[in-house]
């Protein structure tokens, strides 16, 4: 049984009690990502989620985690849990379009159409323009500013 099975197995609670006993290494936070990016490409987003809020609590300068939190939440439709997620990854990772992207596309999800804009067009400022969303968020901008 590989480590990431075991981990599994071992179940959430039992996770968090490792946790609080200071009894978890570096590796096995890693894995714990892994295991969370498993159920959200699976499409389990509750208990991805419930995986990568584990994984920020034990390494809040996790930057994929702190983005594949703000997606979970995004798939669930709460979109404010989202925003945080992604106001937080766009404070780890500034230089990177991905966080703004999905800050915008939370802020259209709840009718906020100027701060869509704002955080559509930071994205697109920093992205290449062969970016695979680059187009789509150009069209985007261009609805929203009608």
């Amino acid at each position: 049984m590989s480590t990431l099975e075991q981990l599994e197995a071992m179940g959430l609670n039992l996770l968090e009690k490792q946790v609080k006993d200071k009894n978890f290494s570096i590796e096995k936070v890693g894995q714990l990502y892994e295991m969370g990016y498993h159920h959200f490409k699976s499409g389990d987003y509750q208990k991805a989620k419930s995986i990568f809020v584990l994984v920020t609590s034990l390494s809040p300068f996790y930057a994929d985690a702190v983005l594949s939190l703000g997606l979970c939440h995004f798939r669930l439709k709460d979109y404010l849990s989202a925003k945080r997620a992604f106001e937080v990854f766009c404070v780890l990772k500034s230089s990177q379009p991905e966080g703004y992207l999905y800050l915008g596309y939370c802020h259209l999800e709840i009718n906020e159409a100027d701060e869509a804009y704002e955080k559509l067009q930071k994205a697109l400022s920093l992205m290449n323009p062969s970016h695979k969303d680059y187009e789509k968020t150009q069209l985007i901008c261009e609805r929203i500013s009608l």
